[in-house]
């Protein structure tokens, strides 16, 4: 039958054949949007902070990812044994400056070392028990190390980054891996967040992006808990799990 009908088989065999490498193109491509910030470990107990604004007159994008400091020390307060906080301050237009060598216009991030308790770092270099705020340290990508200064191995080097007003010497604590693409945000690099050090580079600490982890119990144990503790005046705090970030809603914010 297929002899007699060659060409017709032909005609479905290739047919069914691109079918099919359609069909896997899609797939993947699903898998890698659903997959946005699962590659962290127990992504779904990772978090960030939104601020609602909840009056009645607003009009405009109600959610915010900056957050006041007093709301970071409210919740450290309330939560310290079971929630680890870190502000995560972006700060960009920066001249970096490494091994004779110029880069204008940079972003990078300010935060807590505890930040490493909250994101999943797979390090190349160094340790992330270095990243501190004295002296200033800063923790790099891979594909930034190699960029600033040709290799992964560059923990221990000082990297300059400056403003107009003034230039402050970094050292390398540790290189990690690179992040996979699929990430809501690209994180290059984080610098110990330390108010002097942020007022220096002209960025104001008090209000910045907040990522933390559940240490025990549930996320919604402690989203009641917050509505319940933490009040404002029109405006309301919630925590929204990483894995969510991508097809969340719109926020305002300085990564927006």
């Amino acid at each position: 039958i297929i002899n007699r009908n060659r060409y017709v088989y032909i005609l479905k065999i290739l047919t069914l054949s691109i079918a099919f490498a359609c069909t896997i193109v899609i797939a993947l491509f699903a898998f890698n949007e659903f997959g946005y910030d699962r590659f962290h470990d127990n992504s779904e107990l990772a978090f960030r902070i939104l601020r609602r604004n909840d009056r009645e007159d607003f009009s405009g994008n109600r959610n915010s990812n900056q957050i006041p400091e007093n709301i970071v020390t409210s919740l450290r307060s309330l939560f310290g044994d079971s929630l680890i906080i870190s502000p995560v301050k972006v700060i960009d237009g920066l001249d970096i400056s490494a091994g004779g060598r110029m880069w204008r216009g940079r972003k990078l991030h300010a935060a807590n070392p505890s930040i490493a308790d909250i994101l999943t770092f797979n390090i190349a270099a160094g340790s992330l028990t270095n990243f501190t705020t004295t002296p200033p340290s800063i923790i790099l990508s891979a594909r930034a190390s190699l960029k600033y200064f040709g290799t992964v191995l560059s923990e221990g080097r000082s990297l300059k980054i400056s403003v107009v007003s003034d230039t402050i010497h970094f050292r390398i604590a540790a290189v990690f891996k690179d992040f996979p693409a699929n990430s809501h945000e690209d994180f290059e690099a984080f610098i110990s967040f330390d108010s002097t050090t942020l007022r220096a580079l002209n960025f104001d600490p008090a209000i910045s992006g907040v990522y933390g982890r559940v240490k025990q119990s549930t996320m919604g144990h402690f989203q009641k808990a917050i509505y319940s503790h933490i009040r404002e005046q029109n405006a309301s705090y919630k925590l929204q799990p990483l894995p969510e970030i991508y097809f969340g809603p719109r926020v305002i914010g300085e990564d927006a």
